[in-house]
């Protein structure tokens, strides 16, 4: 009989790689849905579904599931790559005996500053950075030196994150976080971490991403990846090309930095997305997430990139098998890129100009499209999610660079307003 997982889903982003990696090793995938939210098209592997509200109800939630369970339905595993339901699939794990997550760990990851807090705490280079509670942390505020980040405690996505120069800039961003916390991520919070505001100061330089991978206490790293130089104010992602170019001993740094990282976190088992800046050759962490990184993404890149198989280990681990084969630092074996398309607006989308050249250039492997036309969309530091993915494959770095370049001139997102008159 197949081993089955049940795999806490993504909210109508129809990433396949999870799938795709299932269908590979045998496994059988049981959707496990939000309250409300759509089901996952007729993928590979999968097949049942289970609606859960984790979100509103998790409790609730937890016990439906051992219900379900008790009730003959066989769940040899649960996992996810969604990062606001990190925690509840950590409390499931736990529920009901399965490998997973430490809770405590989850809930560090979650919380940006708890995690602040533990990578300070690991001897880890982070930001100079306030958690913001009220007026009695006023006076720490004013002594912060500018320019530095506002971001939510408890979102994703890059929600919320803006930088800013000011005072006055300041408290409009302190303002609008403050209520995105509250209105729309308290819901997704492991706790009060939707409560404040979290302030960093702004490292000017180029950002690393490193994907790592825990095994019983020792955290690998399995790729490093480069992803662009933002400036803000806000910091929408738009790249992401896999190996580095920097020189060995950099990379060396870049992969320390985010092993440290991860043990800080108590990420002891399981995938983790390491973000961090490059600024003089030293490495500062940004965010790690407890998860496969883009969704799920980011396993295309890892898994082109180092031919490392990224979700079949997360799955792998998650029934309990012992795992030898997760290489402690990045193999590569090619180049692997997301485009990532670009808002460039915001309104009414009314098409996306050029993706048919995308699909017929050679480098282009696969097209993902997530916002359909006719969707309104927020401007940022809000987030309404992504228009789509763009995974190309590259003889060299310099090709992804400049299939990149390539990229920006040929992708036209059209709004609405931008056809009148």
């Amino acid at each position: 009989m197949k081993k089955r997982i049940g795999l806490v889903s993504q909210r109508n982003n129809n990433i396949p790689f999870v799938f795709e990696a299932a269908s590979r090793l045998g496994v059988e995938l049981i959707d496990i849905v939000a309250k409300g939210e759509a089901p996952q098209p007729a993928f590979p592997a999968l097949v049942d579904r289970l609606e859960l509200d984790f979100f509103d109800n998790p409790d609730g939630a937890l016990a439906d599931l051992k219900t379900w369970v008790s009730q003959g339905n066989q769940l040899d595993g649960i996992m996810t790559s969604r990062e606001e339901a990190i925690v509840w699939t950590a409390k499931a794990a736990q529920s009901l005996n399965l490998p997973g997550l430490p809770v405590d760990a989850a809930c560090a990851a979650r919380d940006k500053s708890e995690m602040r807090r533990r990578l300070a705490a690991g001897k880890c280079n982070v930001p100079a950075f306030l958690d913001y509670r009220g007026p009695q942390d006023q006076a720490a505020l004013d002594a912060l030196p500018y320019p530095y980040v506002v971001k939510p405690k408890s979102a994703f996505g890059s929600a919320g994150v803006t930088l800013v120069s000011n005072d006055q800039e300041r408290d409009v961003a302190m303002s609008h976080v403050a209520a995105m916390s509250r209105q729309q991520f308290g819901r997704y919070a492991p706790s009060q971490s939707h409560d404040g505001v979290l302030l960093e100061g702004f490292l000017d330089g180029a950002e690393y991403v490193a994907e790592c991978f825990a095994v019983d206490g020792k955290q690998h790293v399995v790729s490093l990846g480069y992803k662009g130089n933002p400036r803000g104010p806000y910091f929408e992602e738009t790249v992401y090309l896999a190996p580095t170019q920097l020189p060995q001993a950099v990379q060396d740094t870049l992969v320390e930095e985010a092993a440290k990282g991860m043990a800080a976190l108590g990420i002891d088992n399981g995938p983790g997305h390491c973000e961090m800046r490059l600024v003089d050759g030293v490495p500062y962490i940004l965010e790690i997430g407890a998860r496969v990184g883009g969704s799920g993404s980011c396993h295309y890149v890892v898994e082109e990139s180092t031919g490392f198989d990224l979700f079949g280990a997360q799955m792998r681990l998650s029934l309990g098998e012992t795992l030898s084969d997760v290489p402690e630092r990045p193999k590569p074996i090619r180049f692997a890129s997301n485009y990532i398309i670009p808002l460039s607006g915001s309104g009414r989308l009314e098409e996306v100009v050029g993706l048919e050249d995308v699909q017929n250039h050679p480098e282009c492997q696969r097209l993902l499209r997530f916002i359909p036309n006719g969707s309104e969309i927020k401007p940022y530091p809000d987030f309404s999610g992504f228009i789509g993915f763009i995974f190309g494959t590259h003889a060299t770095y310099e090709a992804g660079l400049a299939q990149f370049e390539w990229l920006d001139k040929v992708i036209h997102p059209i709004w609405a307003q931008d056809k009148v008159g």
